[in-house]
């Protein structure tokens, strides 16, 4: 019996452990961003004049553009694969 619960446990802490990653990822760059590329003054308006296109700030705006593309990916995939489990299931205990 524990092993069973240990083969569903490790897929949702696997996916946890990713999707914790992912936002702590994204939210540090973001702070970066903000702290290094865009200050919330006005004088990080005519700062962000210079900084908009250095090659630091728009990596960092890509890289946390494509990791919120690929945290609704993680997500996505997680749905399909638990309708696949439940439906997999399912059609087992039928038989």
């Amino acid at each position: 019996m524990y092993e069973n619960m240990n083969n569903i446990i490790k897929p949702f802490a696997a996916f946890f452990a990713v999707v914790l990653g992912t936002a702590i990822t994204h939210w540090m760059l973001i702070q970066t961003y903000a702290t290094t590329c865009s200050s919330p003054t006005m004088w990080g308006a005519f700062t962000s004049l210079f900084t908009l296109g250095s090659p630091f700030c728009q990596f960092i705006n890509y890289t946390q553009f494509e990791i919120s593309k690929h945290y609704i990916a993680i997500w996505g995939a997680a749905a399909i694969s638990l309708a696949a489990y439940v439906m997999g299931k399912l059609t087992i205990s039928k038989k």
